[in-house]
């Protein structure tokens, strides 16, 4: 019987769905990491609990997969040159994801919208 395990690598919260057997965010420690595979593998469920709360509160991450690899890095304090240049994105391109971060997070600038991400547990 094959089993699903899903890893996430960015904290977005996703419904858990019936053929899932487990799930954890690649931030999770290395040990609960292994363990949640080992319980998966055992043939039980192995849900992250910080996962399970978020979706159970129906938070839900508005921003793209693309658009939150944008908005880490302008949390960790690269200016949209160095955005574009780590992400192969042209500096236009970056600025346009950062407005429509803003929108979408009905922030009122950049930092604004970091500490939505921050406070809704989209940054870790």
């Amino acid at each position: 019987m094959r089993k699903l395990f899903v890893l996430l690598v960015f904290f977005v919260p996703l419904p858990l769905y019936g053929s899932q057997h487990g799930n954890t965010s690649a931030a999770s420690v290395p040990l609960a990491l292994v363990a949640a595979v080992r319980e998966v593998a055992a043939g039980r469920r192995a849900i992250d609990p910080q996962l399970a709360v978020s979706t159970w509160e129906g938070t839900q991450n508005p921003l793209s997969t693309r658009e939150h690899e944008v908005l880490r890095r302008a949390a960790e304090g690269a200016e949209p040159a160095e955005i574009a240049a780590a992400m192969c994105l042209s500096v236009g391109t970056v600025r346009n994801y950062l407005t429509a971060i803003v929108a979408k997070l009905d922030a009122r600038n950049r930092v604004d919208a970091i500490k939505t991400a921050y406070d809704s547990g989209w940054l870790p």
